[in-house]
């Protein structure tokens, strides 16, 4: 019985996070008068219920949980730390029901998964499968990019039609001269965001999937990935490409610097310090240029981005440790798109600073790097710890890509990847 429970308890977890991509957030499915709800949110009620099961009726596997919490006792302290700051900025919100409500969802919906990951992941193959999972549906998500673009249209407004002012704003064209793709997402650079997070996995199954057709599936992400990140017409994926293939240089010239001595390393740094010099230059041109903006509208987005930082930092000053309540930083910052009244900030940083705090914003920040601080260890390991390692450029990723963009939409899934990372490096031969 207990392993039917966990079997099923990790097919609902699959599935979960393979639907995430897929099916839009913004579009939930009515039941009569009840609320509407997304189908994520109604597979992960019985994946919860399942995994709760399976921790009641299997005391080995309680105890394991426990065992790694204690393990990760800086995981633990700086995630309970943040959520506690979360709920006491509540106090401070002009709607505390709507605070609370923002809270309890990320605690559900974002920090669950990490027990509920580790505890079922907790082998080489089911990590892989993992992966090869979300390359898979990042396929679907890239293969509808592509459509859209030929289309000219947004393929899911052809689908649904609007029911809340959430879908309409989603579905709403977001051109900017020319037509901007974002596939299941509600904005081109979630989209973006997405592939950005998935793109690593993707180069590990291209390079050491399992079987052929995992491989396979890797160069066809690999594709797309790349013709979709254009396709959205958005300067944040390539900058942040840049800045993850100058770091990868780097690391990987201060590595082979360490390997080697006498005569060849003085010609392999007369060969290559020029190469990464010239390398250097180029990027940091092309980034001034990508971040100033390419166009007049381009411009006039850095422009409202700056504005958001000018109206947020005197908030933060006047509210420095409890902000204004989680859920309120747009209206509290009041800087909306031209044409909507719709209030946004592009900077996720920003958002948490004024709704709960810098502290919140330092402890979220270092939940990420204090699993990400293991990548030198990582990089050491033999090959066969290689999955780890591109988990932990994932979550790079995801890091940079949270200062131009505030939506939550791929946070279950960038949690699932934080929950991998950490348990990967668990695993012995993994």
């Amino acid at each position: 019985m207990l392993i039917n429970i966990r079997s099923l308890a990790h097919a609902f977890l699959f599935l979960f996070v393979f639907i995430i991509p897929i099916w839009p957030e913004y579009a939930a499915i009515k039941f009569g008068s009840l609320p509407g709800l997304n189908p994520q949110r109604i597979i992960f009620i019985p994946m919860l219920s399942l995994w709760l099961l399976f921790i009641k009726y299997n005391n080995q596997s309680f105890k394991n949980i426990i065992k790694e919490l204690l393990n990760e006792k800086w995981l633990l302290i700086l995630s309970f730390s943040y959520l506690i700051v979360r709920f006491v900025s509540i106090i401070y919100s002009p709607d505390p029901l709507a605070s609370t409500y923002v809270v309890i969802n990320d605690v559900l919906y974002f920090f669950f998964l990490i027990p509920i990951s580790s505890s079922l992941l907790d082998n080489q193959d089911r990590i892989s499968n993992a992966t090869i999972l979300l390359v898979i549906a990042g396929i679907i998500v890239l293969i509808i990019g592509v459509t859209e673009s030929i289309l000219g249209k947004n393929v899911i407004s052809t689908i649904l039609e609007p029911t809340n002012k959430d879908m309409v704003l989603a579905l709403a064209s977001k051109a900017r001269g020319s037509y901007r793709v974002q596939s299941t997402f509600s904005n081109p650079l979630a989209l973006a965001q997405y592939i950005l997070l998935i793109f690593p996995l993707s180069v590990y199954q291209f390079r050491y999937g399992k079987y052929p057709i995992f491989k396979f599936m890797g160069f066809i992400f690999i594709i797309l990935g790349i013709i979709n990140i254009f396709l959205t017409g958005s300067r944040t994926p390539i900058v942040i490409a840049i800045l993850l293939f100058l770091w990868y240089a780097i690391s990987g010239m201060i590595h082979i610097i360490r390997h080697t001595s006498g005569y060849l390393k003085l010609k392999f740094l007369i060969l290559i310090v020029p190469i990464i010099s010239g390398i250097l230059i180029f990027s940091t041109v092309e980034m001034t240029q990508l971040i100033k903006g390419r166009t007049n509208l381009e411009q006039g987005s850095g422009m409202v981005r700056i504005l958001q930082l000018a109206n947020g930092i005197p908030l933060i000053k006047a509210k420095p440790i409890v902000g204004y309540g989680p859920g309120k930083a747009a209206e509290e910052i009041g800087v909306g798109r031209v044409g909507t009244n719709h209030y946004t900030v592009d900077n996720y940083y920003l958002t948490l600073a004024v709704e709960s705090g810098l502290p919140a914003m330092l402890l979220f920040t270092l939940i990420f790097f204090n699993v990400i601080k293991n990548y030198y260890k990582r990089s050491k390991t033999p090959d066969t710890n290689r999955i780890s390692i591109f988990l932990n450029w994932s979550l790079l990723a995801f890091i940079l890509s949270l200062g131009v963009l505030s939506l939550k939409e791929i946070f279950p899934i960038a949690f699932f990847i934080l929950a991998m990372s950490d348990k990967s490096y668990k695993i012995q031969n993994i």
